[in-house]
């Protein structure tokens, strides 16, 4: 008996294109509104000019973990969830013919006044493959999902307000790296996301160095910790490092600032 090994890569990017399904999407992310239109759509490409593709859909409850990454939960098991409010006129499963285009629409219905500012959603859409059995004695099958986020806000008055706290220096790590750790807190009542941008100012020769951007993404009272790591060859001496924080979703500029030896 032949061992099968599955491989299931999950995506959420825009327009992307995946070597082993050869899937494009128009959108990784959906917005609705109470007061705004019902219903919303994408564009699913099959790129493979040979290969049918079977796709199966479905709708799950997601959120976000301390470090920004996506908890995946079953629909219906968060507060927060959108799952039992969507309806996909497509129904669970979809086939596209080699080169095939289609459109997956995304209708919201009525949602009860519970308290909860804003709904989530995560919409999958899964490759079904058989498995690639060959004279090995492990065959791979790679499964390809494509993850699909969906938010819905209510009509209540609409608070942006993201709070920064206990910027650090976090020591060397078993890698040997040293890291600025700064902590921050979706106190809205709306979705935030942006950039947080990090300098360093060598307070002896007085040099700048810029350390790159990170991106955050977070949902009403989310508490995230945001890192980067220090170069490894950050010359010895005293430094003063900045975190410029730009929220993509309104047009608050945060600053925070640090003082530390290396």
């Amino acid at each position: 008996m032949k061992a099968i090994l599955t491989v299931i890569t999950f995506l959420f990017l825009q327009y992307d294109c995946f070597a082993q399904s050869a899937i494009a999407i128009s959108a990784s992310r959906l917005y609705f509104a109470e007061e705004g239109s019902k219903e919303q759509s994408f564009i699913i490409k099959n790129l493979n000019s040979n290969d049918t593709l079977n796709i199966r859909i479905s709708v799950h409850d997601w959120n976000y973990d301390l470090f920004g990454n996506n908890k995946v939960y079953p629909a219906g098991e968060l507060a927060t969830s959108l799952a039992n409010y969507l309806t996909i006129d497509s129904g669970d499963y979809i086939t596209l013919a080699p080169d095939a285009v289609d459109t997956i629409r995304v209708t919201i219905n009525a949602i009860p006044n519970d308290g909860v500012t804003v709904h989530t959603a995560m919409l999958y859409l899964t490759q079904i493959e058989k498995p690639n059995i060959n004279t090995t004695s492990l065959a791979i099958n790679m499964v390809v999902q494509v993850g699909v986020k969906i938010y819905y806000k209510n009509k209540e008055h609409t608070n942006s307000e993201l709070q920064l706290s206990n910027f650090k220096l976090v020591k060397k790590d078993r890698e040997n790296n040293q890291s600025l750790m700064l902590s921050i807190h979706n106190s809205g009542n709306i979705w935030l996301e942006g950039v947080i941008k990090y300098e360093l100012l060598n307070l002896d020769t007085r040099e700048m160095i810029r350390l790159g951007n990170t991106e955050f993404f977070t949902l009403p009272a989310d508490k995230q910790q945001v890192s980067i790591n220090l170069p490894p060859n950050l010359k010895n001496g005293s430094y003063k490092a900045y975190a410029l924080v730009e929220p993509i979703t309104n047009n608050g500029i945060n600053n925070v600032e640090l003082i530390f030896t290396n």
